[in-house]
């Protein structure tokens, strides 16, 4: 499942440094997206175009391989 991980650039409780290190260790997802919006901790209620904007997009097919 692709994983959108959010936070406010001023967030203090996650900041963007925290949202990196969540996004590497992330490995069993086929897409990791760091959204980072103006303001604080809650995007969801202050740019909500945005969250969906950047949940629209990993949510566009992911090309799969086939194993060998």
């Amino acid at each position: 499942m692709p994983l959108v991980l959010t936070a406010g650039r001023s967030d203090t409780y996650s900041p963007e440094a925290w949202l990196r290190v969540l996004a590497a260790a992330a490995t069993a997802a086929p897409s990791v997206r760091v959204l980072m919006t103006p303001g604080s901790h809650n995007p969801m209620v202050g740019h909500p175009e945005r969250l969906v904007t950047a949940v629209e997009a990993a949510l566009e097919p992911v090309p799969v391989t086939a194993p060998r």
